[in-house]
C-alpha cells in the first residue's frame, strides 16, 4: 500500500461498447467519482455494527513470517496478497515491493508450512511489480492472476515451473479503475459461477449475470480509492473482457478480497483506520445516478489489530475441525510478524463438517460437472445438490435434522447413512455424481422435493437407529435426475455430511 511513482442473460445485456479490446479507454472519473462518493457516503450512514474478532487473539495467532528464510527475509517488507487454494494445499503470497514477488507455502507435515519446493527449485518467483493482490480460478491449474496496482492491470502467469513466471494475459482494466495518486487497485479474488447463479448476481444494470467469456467465473478486485470492487469478465483466448459493474462496499477502503467458495461469502478486508473484516453475500441494490450498485454487507467484525493489513485467505469449511478452521492475514511492513495464521477462525465453519463436494477439491465429478462450493456435482440444472444439519447433534436432544437444496423437483430423494468414508473421503465416481458414504449403510428416509428444489429429513433419527454418544455417522442424499443430467446417469448425490454424536 505504497504511495506510487507518479437462465441468464451474459454479456449481451451489456453495451458491446464494454466488450474491451487491449486498448486505452479515457473516463470521466473526476465528475463521476465525486457523485460515487456521494453514494458511498450515503449508504455508509447504516453502519453495520462490528462484531468482536472472530479468532484468537494477534499475540496467540501462529507467526509463519519465518519460512521465508533463510538470509534476508523477504516478507519483513512489503507483503500484500494472498489466497489459498484447498485442491493443491497451497498458501499463494505476493509482496508490493520492487522487484514484486510471489511465493507458494505449503504444509509441511508437522502441523506448520513451509516454502515450497518442486525439482530442487524454490516456490518463489520475482518480477511482477507492484503486485498487491494474487488468486486463482481452477484450483488445478498451475496458473495465477495477478493485480497490478499503478497499472491497473489485470494479468494471468503460468507458474508450472518454480521460480519461472511466463506472462500468458494483459488485461488493461486501468480505464474502469479509479486510480488516484498512491490508491491503486489492492485486492483480487475470482467468484465461480456456480455462485454467482445460486446467489442471483447481476450486472451493473441489474440483469443476472455469469461469465460470457469462457472462464466459468468472474474477476472481483477491490479497489484503495473508494473502496468499490469492480467486476471483470475475462477471456483467455483473445485478451478481451466486459466490464460487468462497480459494486461500493460500506467503506471507503478496501485492501483485501477472497471468495470462499465453501460457503458462498465475499470477506473483504478494509485497513486505512477502518480494521474491518466485512463479510458480504453476492446481493446488490442500485445506487441511483452513480452508475454503481452496493453490495449487501451481512456481518462485519473488528480487526485483530491496526497494523497495516492487507492480504486474507481463509481454507475451506470443508476443513473445520472443532468448530474453527484457518484464517491467513498478511502485513504490508509488518516485520517479524509479516504473515500470521488464525487457526481459530470460526466465521463460515461448519458444525458438522461437509466432504466430497464436486469442488474440484478431490475426486472429479464422472463427466466435469464439477459445481464449485461444498455441495454435490452438477446436476440438470446446473446446480450441486447441499446436504446440510439443524439442530444438535446430542443423542439426548434428538433434535437433528436435515436441509437439502439443489434437488429436481418431484423427484424422490433417499437421506441414508453410513459408518465409513469412501476412498478417504474423496469419494467415487457413481451415476452422475460421487458416492461419498459407505460401510454399513443405513436407508432413511425418502421425500419429494418441493418446487424450488428443497426438502427436509427429522429430527428423531437417533432413537430410531439406537445412535450413541462418541459416534460418528456419515450422511448422504442419492436423488433421482432424469430430465437430462449432466452424464446422463439418470441419478445424482449431495456431498457428504460427517456428524459426531454428543451424550
Amino acid at each position: 500500500m505504497k504511495a506510487l511513482s507518479t437462465n441468464l442473460p451474459t454479456s449481451s445485456a451489456l453495451p458491446r461498447a464494454l466488450l474491451v479490446p487491449q486498448k486505452s479507454l479515457t473516463l470521466p472519473w473526476p465528475g463521476r467519482w465525486a457523485a460515487a462518493v456521494g453514494a458511498s457516503l450515503a449508504v455508509s450512514s447504516s453502519l453495520l455494527a462490528q462484531q468482536p474478532w472472530p479468532a484468537e487473539t494477534l499475540l496467540s495467532a501462529d507467526n509463519l513470517t519465518a519460512i521465508e528464510g533463510p538470509g534476508i527475509n523477504d516478507f519483513h517488507t512489503d507483503l500484500s496478497g494472498a489466497v489459498w487454494n484447498p485442491s493443491t494445499r497451497t498458501l499463494w503470497v505476493c509482496d508490493n515491493g520492487v522487484p514484486g514477488r510471489l511465493w507458494a507455502a505449503r504444509e509441511d507435515g508437522l502441523g506448520g508450512y513451509e516454502i515450497a519446493e518442486q525439482a530442487g527449485l524454490r516456490g518463489e518467483w520475482t518480477g511482477f511489480g507492484d503486485i498487491e493482490g494474487v488468486t486463482q480460478a481452477d484450483w488445478d491449474e498451475p496458473s495465477v492472476f495477478v493485480i497490478i496496482e499503478g497499472e491497473e492491470h489485470i494479468k494471468e502467469y503460468d507458474v508450472s515451473t518454480f521460480g519461472v513466471a511466463i506472462l500468458k494475459n494483459d488485461w488493461n482494466t486501468r480505464p474502469f479503475l479509479p486510480l488516484l495518486g498512491g490508491k491503486g487497485a489492492e485486492a483480487i479474488t475470482f467468484v465461480p459461477d456456480s455462485a454467482l447463479v445460486s446467489a442471483e448476481f447481476v450486472n451493473g444494470s441489474g440483469s443476472l449475470y455469469q461469465s460470457a467469456e469462457g472462464m466459468d467465473g468472474l474477476m472481483f478486485v477491490g479497489h484503495q480509492n473508494g473502496g468499490a470492487i469492480f467486476v471483470f469478465d475475462l477471456n483467455r483466448s483473445t485478451g478481451a473482457f466486459v466490464f460487468v459493474g462497480e459494486y461500493t462496499t460500506d467503506r471507503s477502503e478496501t485492501a483485501g478480497l477472497e471468495f470462499d467458495r465453501s460457503s458462498g461469502n465475499l470477506y473483504a478486508w478494509h485497513d486505512a483506520g477502518f480494521d474491518i473484516l466485512s463479510v458480504l453475500d453476492l446481493s446488490s441494490t442500485a445506487l441511483p445516478g452513480t452508475g454503481q450498485r452496493a453490495f449487501t454487507v451481512v456481518e462485519a467484525f473488528m480487526g485483530p489489530s491496526h497494523a497495516n493489513h492487507e492480504g486474507i485467505a481463509v481454507v475451506s469449511n470443508v476443513d473445520t475441525s472443532n468448530s474453527t478452521r484457518s484464517f491467513f492475514m498478511t502485513t504490508d511492513d509488518g516485520g517479524t510478524a509479516s504473515l500470521l495464521r488464525y487457526a481459530d477462525f470460526t466465521h463460515g465453519c461448519l458444525e458438522n463438517p461437509v466432504f466430497c463436494g464436486g469442488d474440484n477439491a478431490g475426486v472429479d465429478c464422472p463427466c466435469g460437472n464439477n459445481a464449485g462450493g461444498e455441495g454435490g456435482c452438477g446436476n440438470s440444472l446446473g446446480v450441486g445438490m447441499l446436504l446440510d444439519s439443524t439442530g444438535s447433534n446430542s443423542i439426548t436432544a434428538d433434535d437433528l435434522g436435515f436441509l437439502a437444496g439443489g434437488l429436481i423437483p418431484g423427484n424422490p430423494a433417499l437421506l441414508f447413512s453410513g459408518t465409513l468414508r469412501l476412498n478417504t473421503g474423496l469419494g467415487m465416481p457413481f451415476g452422475d455424481g460421487l458416492r461419498c458414504v459407505g460401510g454399513a449403510t443405513r436407508r432413511l428416509a425418502v421425500r419429494l422435493p418441493t418446487a424450488s428444489g428443497d426438502a427436509s429429513w427429522g429430527p428423531g433419527y437417533a432413537t430410531n437407529e439406537g445412535w450413541l454418544g462418541g459416534q460418528t455417522r456419515y450422511f448422504q442424499v442419492w436423488y433421482r435426475d432424469p430430465g437430462g443430467g449432466p452424464c446422463l446417469g439418470g441419478f445424482n448425490l449431495s456431498n457428504g455430511l460427517e456428524v459426531t454424536f454428543t451424550p
